[in-house]
């Protein structure tokens, strides 16, 4: 098996396999859909081909030379404990049935890897379609959400100071830009995002689809929030709610109340670690709920690099011994000592007792902040060597949310 970057001659055939493995109609582009593009077009087109195979891996069959895997490896940009990081967005990992069970994608994986660890990225993240898949390849569950479902009848009214503007589909984006920019540097594994990235945004128009967005302003006229949603049944579907505080919060939800003609409730997604409940007055006489969802997954590429970007609590030395059975590089001891919450150097030394023990796939969700000190007492795959104490000076919670799909 030989397992490498794809050629650009390469991209329809790793497209067709996607389509099959997700299901979805691949149609090779036409010579007269081509001819009645402009240069400008068809240039674009080109750079997004060229962009799509530079980041795609695959494994071929050494004696046909037949695709047998392929996945691609998306690059983003992150926050992580106040440093913008470089993060792999893993996708359309796809097999050709005959060629299951033969190790193919642990190949397109391990590639990756090693590739992303030579250029120092930290993380890689995806959406799973099976949790025990993933966890192969020491991937783990991250960024926990809460889906809230709240009858709207029961969300307290509150006085909004400022106004809300309705997007009519050809608006400025600068403004919604603004509240996410402000939003995102609060969380661990929200994305950087450039002007390409709103497409939910551009996609409402509420005089041709089925879709609203709305922007809110303070009383002195400042973007805090906004809301992008479409009808489903009697629910308003929210695809995105970025808000700066609490207040811009309570504006957003009780203008949903607004709504109440034509909706009975509002499904939204948030952080598992920002507590709502305010906004049900009543779960015993309604039908609201908040049932926790999956929110993909995350993976720790460059272990000392992430170490060394991390917050810690106070000041202290902390030795935590990892194993990762696809990169040799993170196996081992490695001790941080740090200053004021954060690393002053970041060391292997395997001659040394760990204080904790655990999977990279263990540290990969606990690093990012998905985890309360005393989760710890109940994770099989972690050993304390230490206090509970001094384990929570690098495993603590902290805000962590991703909200963009790749």
């Amino acid at each position: 098996m030989i397992v490498r970057k794809i050629h650009l001659d390469e991209l329809p055939e790793s497209r067709r396999l996607s389509s099959l493995a997700f299901e979805w109609v691949y149609e090779d582009e036409e010579p007269d859909k081509k001819e009645n593009k402009t240069p400008e077009e068809l240039e674009e087109t080109e750079q997004d081909r060229r962009f799509e195979a530079n980041n795609t891996w695959a494994a071929f069959d050494e004696e046909t030379g037949e695709m047998m895997a392929s996945l691609s490896v998306t690059p983003f940009q992150v926050y992580f404990d106040g440093s913008i990081v470089e993060m792999g967005g893993v996708g359309g990992v796809s097999t050709y049935p005959q060629h299951r069970r033969k190790g193919a994608i642990r190949g397109c994986l391990r590639a990756s890897y090693e590739d992303a660890y030579n250029r120092g990225v930290p993380f890689f993240y995806l959406y799973a379609f099976s949790e025990a898949f993933y966890r192969q390849y020491e991937f783990e569950r991250c960024c926990t959400t809460i889906q809230w479902n709240f009858d709207l009848r029961t969300i307290p009214s509150s006085k909004i100071a400022g106004k809300f503007i309705l997007y009519r589909g050809e608006d400025d984006i600068q403004k919604f830009q603004q509240v996410y920019d402000a939003a995102a540097k609060r969380f661990n594994m929200m994305v950087q995002r450039d002007i390409y990235s709103y497409e939910k945004l551009k996609k409402a128009h509420p005089f041709k689809t089925n879709r609203f967005a709305y922007l809110y302003e303070d009383a002195q006229g400042d973007p805090k929030a906004y809301l992008i949603f479409e009808k489903s049944g009697d629910a308003m579907e929210v695809s995105e709610l970025i808000f700066s505080d609490f207040e811009s919060l309570k504006a957003v939800l009780s203008f949903s109340k607004s709504f109440l003609p034509n909706y009975s409730r509002i499904r939204f997604r948030a952080p598992a670690h920002i507590n709502l409940d305010y906004f049900c007055t009543d779960y015993c006489q309604s039908s609201s709920g908040r049932p926790i969802q999956l929110n993909g997954m995350a993976r720790i590429v460059h272990l000392e690099k992430v170490l060394q970007m991390a917050s810690y609590r106070g000041s202290g030395t902390i030795a935590i011994r990892i194993s990762d059975g696809d990169l040799e590089q993170n196996n081992g001891t490695f001790e941080v000592v740090f200053q004021d919450g954060k690393a002053i150097s970041v060391a292997k030394k395997d001659n040394i007792a760990p204080d904790l023990e655990m999977p990279i796939s263990r540290l990969s969700r606990a690093i990012i902040g998905d985890y309360h000190t005393e989760d710890l007492l109940y994770v099989g795959d972690v050993v304390l060597h230490c206090s509970l104490e001094k384990a929570g000076q690098m495993i603590y919670r902290k805000p962590c949310w991703i909200n963009d799909y790749f």
